[in-house]
Parts: C-alpha cells; sequence; structure tokens
C-alpha cells in the first residue's frame, strides 16, 4: 500500500460534476484531456453513467467552536457535531464542498471555510446548513470580523500571494474591497480590533480601519513564524527555527502596533500546526519530536515575560489544529478523527472522547452492504447511507502496513508487511473482534466463501477458514505468487509477466493447467509487473506497464479468452496515453473500468487520475466509451453490484453509483379515419 502524502488535494466533485449528469451523447474528456465524442448507438442494454453519491474521508485539518457545536474540516466536508456533552460528541449535519477544508470560522450565524475557495455557509440552524455564497481564489487562512472576512490567497498559476478582504455584510454575494500582496504566500492570519496580523517571511501588521486600504505599519522576525492569536496586548504564535523537529513559542508585545517587539521566547519538542490561548494557557499543537505522531503542549501564560511548559501529551496521529471552549481542548488528528480533552488539570490533559473519522483510504474491500477501508486503521463504512457516509465501526490495525485486503463470510482478512495475517471477524462492525493472527511469508490473498487462497513465494496456498480462529492448510500449488484472483472453479495468479490458472474446483488438489505470459511488459523493474486481475465469463482483463521507447511508462488492459484455460490467449489490447500509469481494473456487464493515475512527486506538477469506461462488448476491440477525469492521485479501484470505489492518496474516496439509461424508440401513433 503507498504510503500517505501531506498536503491539499482539489476534490474530485467540480471535475466530476460537469460531466456526470451528461447524457450518453455528448463529449466526454479522455485521459490527454482531448475532447472524444461518445458513439450515439450503444448496446441493447443501453447506455451507461457514473453519479457520485459520497464521499468518504479525507485529510482533518481545522476546527472551531461555535456555542454547543463543533465545526471540523474533515476531507472536503464541513462537518457539524453537537459537543453539548463533550464525551459525547455527536454528528448532527455535513455541507460537502469541493476542495479540502483548511481552515473554518464561524460567526454569528455564518460559517466561513477555506475550501479551495471561501465558502459562506449559513449554520443558523446546524442541523441543516446551507451553501449560500463563495469567493474565488486559493486560500488556506481566514479569519472574520463583523462585515469582513480576510481571507488568504494564492495563484499556482501567477503565484501571485496575499491577502484579500471581503465585505460579506451580504453573504450571497461577498464582494472584495481590497487586496494587500506577499511575496510568500501566508500562513497564518489573526485579527484584533483594527488590526491584521498576517504571517509569512515575517509577520506583518496591517491598520485595516478603512478596509478598502489597508496599510502596513509594522513587521517583526523570527521566521518563517506563525501568529495565531492576539489578546489584549499580546501576541502569541510559534516559530520552526531549521530543519529539526524544534519549535518555540512565541509572545510579542503588541501594545504599540507599529513597533512590536518578542518578550519571550519558549523551546519545545515537535513541529507546530496550531495554536489556542484560553485564560492563562497556550495550547499548541504539531507533530512529534522525529515527526512521529502528534503533540500537545500546554504552556501557562499568566506572565508573559516568563512563560513556563506545564504539560504535553503524545497523540497516535499528526495533531493539525485545536479550539478550547471552557475546560476542554478539542484536537484534529489529521488521519483519525476529534480528540476531546479535559484541561482542568494542565498538567495532565485527559482524553474523555475520541470521535472517529476516516482520514484517507488507500485500499478497499466491500462485500456489498459495508466498505472495508485501510487507512490509519480499518475503517468500516455502510454502503448503503453513503450522503453522508456514516461510520459502522474501525478496528485499530497493526504497526505494520497493510499488504492486500479480502472480505468474505462477514470476516475480513488483512496482509501485512513482512508476512503477518489477521482475520477479523466483522459481523458486528460496531464491535469487530480479532480471531486469529499469525505470520504468514504471503504476496497477496483472497476469500471466497470459507475458502482464504494466499499466494506465497513458495505457491498458491488454500485455507479452510470455517472455523477462523483456527484455519487449515488444506491444499497448494507450487510456484511464486504475486497477487491472487478467485472466479469460479479457477485462481488466476500472477508472477512477474505470468498469468497462472489454477483449477481449484477441488480445494484440497489444487493444480495449474494453463499459463499465459505477457509479451509487451515494461523493461524497467517494476514489481509486481501485472498490477491488476479482472475476470468475466470466459475473459480476464490485466493490467501492466508497457514497454516503450520513450521515458513515459504506457498504462496497458489486455483481455485474455480463457474460455480453454489450459491454452489461454490474447484477444484484444487497450492503451492509455503515454506517461499514464494503469492503477486499477474492474469489469461489470459489457463495460471494464480502467482506472489511470499520473502522481507527481512534487507539489509544482498537480496530481490526476481518470476513470474509463470501455466497451469490451467486442473484446477483440476493446473501445473508449467514455472518461472521468479526477484531479487527484487514485491507488485503488473497486466495484460491487452498482457501486465503484475509488480510493485516493490525501483526498476522499469516491463513491460512485453506475446507472444505466436504457433507450427506447417511441414511434408516433397515426389514427386514421375510414
Amino acid at each position: 500500500m503507498n504510503r500517505y502524502r501531506r498536503g491539499v488535494v482539489m476534490s474530485v466533485w467540480l471535475a466530476l460534476a460537469p460531466i456526470l449528469s451528461l447524457g450518453a451523447a455528448q463529449p466526454s474528456r479522455t485521459a490527454q484531456g482531448e475532447s472524444s465524442s461518445v458513439p450515439a448507438s450503444l448496446s441493447a442494454t443501453g447506455a451507461v453513467v457514473v453519479e457520485p453519491v459520497g464521499q468518504i474521508g479525507g485529510l482533518i485539518k481545522a476546527v472551531t467552536i461555535h456555542g454547543s457545536y463543533a465545526y471540523v474540516g474533515a476531507g472536503t466536508d464541513l462537518m457539524i457535531l453537537n459537543i453539548t456533552d463533550p464525551a459525547h460528541p455527536a454528528p448532527v449535519s455535513y455541507a460537502d464542498l469541493p476542495d479540502t477544508v483548511t481552515d473554518v470560522v464561524v460567526a454569528g450565524s455564518y460559517a466561513y471555510v477555506a475550501a479551495g475557495d471561501v465558502w459562506i455557509v449559513e449554520v443558523s440552524d446546524p442541523n441543516r446548513p446551507r451553501v449560500l455564497g463563495h469567493v474565488l481564489g486559493k486560500s488556506n487562512k481566514i479569519a472574520a470580523a463583523g462585515n469582513y472576512l480576510y481571507s488568504t490567497y494564492f495563484d499556482p498559476d501567477t503565484w501571485e500571494s496575499g491577502l484579500k478582504i471581503l465585505d460579506v455584510s451580504d453573504p450571497q454575494t461577498p464582494r472584495e474591497l481590497s487586496r494587500y500582496q506577499t511575496w510568500l504566500p501566508i500562513k497564518s492570519v489573526a485579527l484584533a480590533g483594527n488590526y491584521v496580523y498576517v504571517s509569512v517571511d515575517r509577520t506583518y501588521i496591517l491598520d485595516v480601519n478603512d478596509p478598502r486600504n489597508p496599510r502596513e505599519i509594522g513587521a517583526v522576525d523570527p521566521r518563517p513564524n506563525s501568529i495565531h492569536v492576539v489578546m489584549g496586548n499580546y501576541a502569541y504564535g510559534v516559530a520552526l527555527w531549521d530543519t529539526t523537529p524544534t519549535m518555540s513559542m512565541v509572545i510579542m508585545d503588541v501594545s504599540n502596533p507599529a513597533a512590536p517587539r518578542i518578550i519571550s521566547r519558549l523551546n519545545m519538542p515537535g513541529s507546530p500546526n496550531g495554536m489556542a490561548v484560553a485564560g492563562n494557557y497556550a495550547y499548541v499543537v504539531g507533530t512529534g519530536e522525529n515527526y512521529q505522531g502528534g503533540i500537545l503542549h500546554i504552556v501557562d501564560v499568566s506572565s508573559p515575560h516568563n512563560p513556563r511548559h506545564v504539560g504535553s501529551l503524545n497523540l497516535p496521529g499528526e495533531a493539525t489544529d485545536i479550539a478550547v471552549s471552557g475546560p476542554y481542548a478539542y484536537v484534529t488528528d489529521e488521519l483519525n478523527g476529534l480528540r476531546t480533552f479535559d484541561i482542568r488539570n494542565p498538567g495532565s490533559p485527559l482524553e474523555i472522547s475520541y470521535f472517529p473519522i476516516p482520514g484517507t483510504v488507500g485500499r478497499i474491500a466491500t462485500d456489498g452492504s459495508y466498505i472495508y477501508g485501510i487507512g490509519s486503521k480499518l475503517w468500516i463504512i455502510d454502503a448503503r447511507n453513503l450522503r453522508p457516509p456514516w461510520l459502522a465501526g474501525y478496528y485499530n490495525l497493526s504497526p505494520r502496513e497493510v499488504r492486500d485486503i479480502a472480505v468474505a463470510n462477514q470476516r475480513v482478512y488483512l496482509l501485512y508487511e513482512w508476512g503477518l495475517l489477521e482475520i477479523i471477524d466483522v459481523s458486528n462492525p460496531a464491535n469487530p473482534r480479532l480471531m486469529f493472527r499469525s505470520s504468514l511469508a504471503a504476496y497477496g490473498i483472497d476469500a471466497v466463501g470459507n475458502y482464504l487462497y494466499v499466494g506465497t513465494y513458495n505457491g498458491l496456498q488454500i485455507m479452510d477458514v470455517s472455523n477462523p480462529s483456527s484455519p487449515r492448510l488444506i491444499g497448494s500449488a507450487p510456484g511464486s505468487v504475486d497477487d491472487v484472483t478467485v472466479a469460479g472453479d479457477y485462481a488466476y495468479v500472477t508472477n512477474g509477466p505470468q498469468l497462472r490458472i489454477i483449477q481449484i474446483r477441488d480445494p484440497a488438489n489444487p493444480r495449474q493447467i494453463g499459463v499465459y505470459e505477457v509479451p509487451d511488459a515494461t523493461e524497467v523493474l517494476v514489481y509486481p509487473i501485472i498490477k491488476g486481475v479482472g475476470v468475466q465469463s470466459n475473459y480476464v482483463y490485466i493490467i501492466y506497464p508497457g514497454a516503450s521507447a520513450s521515458r513515459d511508462s504506457i498504462g496497458r488492459l489486455r483481455i485474455i479468452d480463457v474460455s480453454h484455460p489450459e491454452a489461454p490467449y490474447s484477444v484484444g489490447l487497450y492503451e492509455l496515453p503515454p506517461g499514464w500509469n494503469a492503477v486499477g481494473i474492474e469489469v461489470g456487464g459489457p463495460y471494464a473500468y480502467l482506472l489511470g493515475a499520473k502522481c507527481s512527486l512534487s507539489s509544482l506538477s498537480p496530481d490526476s487520475s481518470v476513470l474509463q469506461i470501455l466497451d469490451v462488448q467486442n473484446p477483440t476491440a476493446p473501445r473508449l466509451y467514455r472518461s472521468y477525469p479526477i484531479p487527484a492521485c487514485s491507488v485503488y479501484i473497486r466495484k460491487a453490484a452498482d457501486s465503484i470505489y475509488i480510493a485516493n492518496l490525501s483526498a476522499p474516496m469516491l463513491a460512485l453509483r453506475i446507472r444505466e439509461l436504457n433507450r427506447s424508440v417511441y414511434l408516433p401513433m397515426v389514427l386514421r379515419h375510414r
């Protein structure tokens, strides 16, 4: 499983929305971004369209408290929780937004949300949030006061960055009043009276008494830094001085905003993300020491010239933001959810509740009723209720990375790196139970009924798991296996460029009956070579990187006729454009669903993916029927009945519904009088 990458990824929904509603005769977008026409006449089964029905997870980056509610940025959702009882936060509603939420401020009846653009959401009734208006511009941080909103902006095309001042007296039509331009993106914004503190390479203080004409009146080092809170005559922030994970909490005297000065610093381990100040204490959250997990620091600031570190707490995941209300601190854990702490004893904060929220999902299995997603935990999601997604339960994973996942008979099978197998009973999704754990030198697994099929270096092993607490090895077939896919009486196993067909009609006596070797796999060392296998009827669909004279890889789909499994042969080939990797394949009816991706190693080059629907009624000539662009790094695809689930790095998992439009031709009836 790929490791998760940090960063804000544009949501899929803006790209999908304009095209998912198109009829079959409308143009679609190819993987190259060029228009392609869709045939007006398709099979008798009708035309197929794909509609978004939900999204699951996403990086958790922001939280604010307003009254009895917590407003949490969970992926591309603004999630509203009732915290009347802080020990039992309860979700009440969601607002879907088109990009990852990075900041949220609530003032009066409105939530102002940085999610790519700035979005204004009416929350006078938290049970029914309504998106009223938005302002274009890549925003990361915001602040609000009265009828004015202060929003950062960054244009990746021109590299222009700075602060926008907006008039939001009419929330449906916010108006830009002025801009303050900076030479680097702004990291934080804080307000105090008629002054705005923006942190770039240093902190700049702006007089915004006239919001149409902001004036810079002061600046102060250290750099880089972030000022998060201004209270009275003091500004509180953090500074990361070098590349080591050591930060300083910084307190500035801003009694004269034109001449701010640092009056104290306090070094602490970790790398800062967020900060809150309440009463005599400052609360700083971020990444833990040596970039491991997260951390919460509590500092006594009753004497601003002499701050004292009084307590800290290590967290399992990176802490991205914090909000304090009364005796409670609410901390977002980037991949795990929202944690609530009782801070009445500042020297020893106590976690009193954990509200789980799926972060990113890298691998997926589904039995139709539930989706089992691998992220920081095994997330169990009700597949019947995806708007909004309902988390049915979760299971804490072992520290190792999950290599593969399978599900059958209300049991989930997890194969970890370095050969650890776990069998989990999920008959009660709210309380998954570990049934079996053992070391197993395996590379891939599949499960059907009461049998588990395990691909190992020594061959395919078949286990009877009717008693999941004590699985029994009942059969094996020799030959190294990278991955295994079971369909009917056959197991299709891959090994390098080979597809091997093993008859499993008698599980105690599996035997290899056929082999197909990919003739044009890449010569570059790629492991495993065959990236995915789909099976339908007498055909097997395999994806792999094809050989290329250029440096660009070519993702390929090859269709293999296995009607005579002892002599499989290729009947069809489909190529993605150069540069696109084929990362997943699913098959259903007359269509194959091919997932391709371009996952960049640099933030300067955006990730992109594409879901291509191929008409494979004639397997010898697969043809593109429709393409759906996805502006994210997609890594996995699964199909169940009429649903498709696509996992993306650092972006929510997508749930798509396949819908057939049966076309009937009605001829006018003409009545003639005799």
